[in-house]
């Protein structure tokens, strides 16, 4: 987040170009809150920087986007959970989302177990079982 006075004391004058801003959270359905943050966001940006436009987009279909692809299936596997977001024709499909509570920390659990030989085999065989299902 740019503070404020940062952002004030870099411009000369007002911005003469629409701005882009990225709404990165995984909730699927709004809250009040959000509408209010997002509210809030948008004036700071009319008001206070004069911009001529302003549009917050999901991550998810800027991803996308950033592939040149408008319809894909964006994975965003992030540090304490994961996220399933299915894109088409740039419009997020929000009846398919999927989020897991599994992240990069539990892959980095997993893999740290499994070279420590801490994740029992079925059977003698070589196939991993997770101990914690």
């Amino acid at each position: 987040t740019v503070g404020y006075k940062n952002v004030e004391q870099s411009l000369d004058g007002p911005i003469d170009h629409p701005l882009l801003a990225v709404d990165s959270s995984s909730r699927i359905n709004s809250t009040i809150l959000q509408e209010k943050q997002k509210a809030r966001m948008l004036e700071t940006l009319f008001e206070t920087l004069s911009a001529p436009a302003a549009y917050i987009a999901p991550s998810a279909m800027l991803s996308s986007f950033a592939y040149g692809r408008q319809t894909s299936l964006v994975v965003d596997v992030g540090h304490t959970g994961s996220r399933v977001t299915p894109v088409v024709d740039g419009y997020l499909l929000h009846s398919g989302t999927c989020t897991s509570a599994r992240g990069g920390m539990w892959l980095g659990d997993v893999q740290r177990g499994v070279l420590e030989g801490c994740w029992k085999t079925n059977n003698g065989s070589n196939s991993v079982v997770n101990k914690w299902n």
